[in-house]
């Protein structure tokens, strides 16, 4: 028998506390809550529905609190969820059965990503390592945007287990309504943290040096310089992570202002996203802006069309997160754009009118057709 222990850590969010452990209850057998620190009721909370709390000091490492409620558990799985997440409804059964997998080690699930809780079709999905057997060797690394190591997959070698990619899904409600530039300080606290004990991480030098520039601190141009030479080492490059490689390239691509002598250059930035990432939306969507502000419009709308129907059959890198608005009124909206330049007016008629409905772009939709029936 599999059992499955779900894990949290929380500090003062109880309400969506709450959420997160009725969203598991019917499928895990034990509920662990550690508390870094609450001042509201989340203990209380967590305690009436049913799940074992202790406490951990808060010491600026979500990996200290993350590897102490897992190695609480004792069951044969373990699920790690954060307070702001939760399970769909209806998985059990693809629990149950990913539980009964003998060749897995662990699992990737879909976290749909919300900016705005007043548009809940609007999100973007990532993968996330969240099922996993447990082993005593499982360790987290990193004071922030946390990671096994050794990798679940080395653990799971000498059994010739895998970590397999689930349609099993849970929403992520973090992003939306919150105070942004305190976030950013205190996650830019933490990786300046992580850097000093462990300098020239890729994934942090990406990481710290968009923070900073977010918050108007040119020094995030430094971390990205070292990124970015790391980046176009042919030897490292094969071992960067994804993620930050990706936002790295993004960051490249954009018209964003970087310093003189920045080593990547918007052309081999090109060259290694069209190499590396074909199918994803904020690289396709910097793509096509290139390619719009050179007039290739046949270009720009290719890259828009192949966007359109990544979001359109879900098949969508699954990377990191980003804005969900340029899977649908945005690249819409820039695909009419493009047909008009391109004289394919009905195309562009037939887009725009897709958009009137629109409650953010039904505006734009308006002047762009009155401007296309003037020429007329």
């Amino acid at each position: 028998m599999n059992h499955l222990t779900a894990c949290f850590i929380v500090k003062d969010d109880a309400d969506n506390l709450a959420r997160a452990i009725r969203s598991v209850q019917t499928v895990a057998d034990t509920l662990l809550v550690t508390d870094t620190g609450s001042s509201d009721n989340s203990v209380e909370t967590a305690q009436a529905l049913g799940a074992s709390v202790d406490h951990f000091p808060w010491i600026d490492d979500f990996t200290a609190a993350y590897t102490h409620v897992v190695q609480r558990a004792t069951t044969d799985w373990i699920l790690l969820l954060d307070s702001d997440e939760f399970l769909l409804a209806n998985q059990d059964d693809a629990i149950r059965h990913a539980l009964s997998n003998p060749d897995a080690m662990g699992y990737m699930l879909r976290r749909q990503d919300f900016t705005d809780l007043s548009q809940p079709d609007r999100f973007t999905e990532m993968w996330q390592l969240r099922l996993f057997r447990n082993h005593p060797d499982l360790r987290y690394t990193g004071r922030i945007h946390h990671h096994l190591d050794p990798p679940l997959e080395t653990l799971g070698e000498p059994d010739n287990r895998r970590v397999l990619e689930s349609d099993i899904t849970f929403r992520h409600t973090g992003y939306a309504n919150r105070d942004w530039p305190a976030k950013i300080r205190r996650d830019a606290h933490l990786m300046q943290l992580e850097l000093a004990e462990r300098p020239g991480q890729f994934y942090y030098l990406v990481e710290l040096g968009l923070s900073l520039l977010k918050l108007g601190n040119p020094i995030g141009y430094t971390h990205l310089t070292q990124a970015a030479r790391q980046a176009l080492d042919p030897k490292r490059l094969p071992d960067l992570p994804r993620g930050p490689f990706l936002m790295l390239l993004e960051f490249a691509l954009s018209p964003a202002p970087r310093p003189d002598g920045f080593p990547l250059t918007q052309q081999h930035a090109e060259h290694l996203a069209e190499r590396h990432f074909d199918n994803a939306p904020p690289i396709l969507w910097q793509r096509a802006r290139l390619a719009f502000d050179r007039n290739d419009h046949n270009a720009a709308a290719r890259l828009l069309e192949h966007l359109l129907d990544l979001a359109n059959t879900h098949t969508y890198d699954r990377v990191t997160g980003f804005d969900p608005r340029i899977l649908a009124d945005d690249a819409t909206l820039n695909l009419a754009v493009c047909h008009a330049h391109l004289g394919d007016i009905p195309r562009a008629r037939q887009l725009l009118t897709t958009l009137l409905s629109s409650p953010t772009h039904q505006d734009r939709a308006q002047v762009n057709l009155d401007a296309l029936n003037q020429a007329d």
